[in-house]
């Protein structure tokens, strides 16, 4: 990847991280409510959870979108990459309305217009010097400024 692609490529790993956290909820919430009278804290609920397919990929979901978020705060700020995880909101509502049939009031849309407005502020905040190149290309930049290291005898 080169240097100046990093930041974007940087910022399609963070919305991957995102969708698939939100596609995990969406899993999981389908998953419970096929369940007749919901879960509980004992054995026959665990049981029936781990043998719903909706809850196992669910967790399956939220595994990979893991994977990601750690390639994602291994090249970005946390400090920017973690509050961009609010727009998971907006997408689990969205699919909370299409795809489960879920009742959205009026306020909770202003409420998640304003997260919207809040993400955007905080990517405009994003500069390419906040951006943290890959490992490869740290050490390679660093390399080719300093030369290589060479042990003291």
């Amino acid at each position: 990847m080169q240097p100046g692609k990093t930041g974007m490529y940087s910022i399609i790993l963070l919305l991957i991280a995102i969708l698939l956290g939100a596609v995990g909820q969406l899993l999981m919430k389908h998953g419970v409510n096929q369940v007749p009278a919901g879960l509980g804290f004992n054995v026959a609920s665990l049981r029936m959870a781990v043998s719903s397919p909706f809850i196992v990929g669910g967790f399956v979901s939220y595994g990979i979108s893991s994977m990601f978020w750690i390639i994602v705060i291994s090249r970005l700020p946390l400090s920017f990459a973690y509050p961009m995880i609010a727009l998971s909101y907006v997408v689990v509502t969205v699919g909370s309305l299409v795809i489960l049939k879920e009742q959205v009031p009026a306020l909770r849309w202003l409420a998640l217009l304003v997260i919207c407005i809040g993400v955007g502020m905080l990517a405009y905040t994003r500069g390419p010097e906040q951006a943290r190149p890959a490992p490869s290309v740290q050490a390679s930049q660093t390399e080719a400024v300093r030369g290589p290291e060479v042990p003291e005898r």
